[in-house]
Order: structure tokens, then sequence, then C-alpha cells
């Protein structure tokens, strides 16, 4: 659920189709290389810790940062590329 929000803000915060496509290229090629470390990231909790606590534990730290970055995103304005 949250890709497809994501996705959808990049195009409402747009002025533009052009714009548009450049912010969701930069967001999608920093965003996808950030996330492809959260599935090594959590199984190597798992193995280190032995259980689902910690790694669980780490997902909701995260939950935080997510929700400031979505009240953020959410804001009514158009973002620009320079």
């Amino acid at each position: 659920m949250a890709i497809v929000l994501a996705l959808t803000l990049m195009v409402l915060r747009a002025p533009d189709p052009k714009r548009s496509a450049e912010l969701s290229g930069m967001a999608q090629a920093f965003g996808y290389s950030l996330t492809s470390i959260g599935p090594f990231a959590i199984g190597a909790l798992h193995d280190w810790s032995g259980d689902w606590e910690v790694p669980l534990a780490a997902l909701l730290a995260v939950t935080l940062p997510l929700l400031v970055a979505g009240v953020a995103a959410g804001r009514a304005r158009f973002l620009s590329v320079p």
C-alpha cells in the first residue's frame, strides 16, 4: 500500500508530466536502492537474535520516520526537480 501512495504522491506533487517523470525517476532510483537492504537486514536481525522480536521491533521503530515523511509528503504543494 505504501508504494501505491508514494507513486501517487509523485504524480500529484509535480506541476507537469515532465517534472513528474523526473521526480519519479529520481525517487524510484533512490527508493528501490534503499529498500533492497530491508529484507537482508531483517533476515540478519532474525539470524542474530534467534527469534522475531528484534526484527519486528526494528520494523516498528521505522514506522515513526515513515510517518514523518508521509506527513511531509502529503502537504499541498508542488515539488520541482532542479
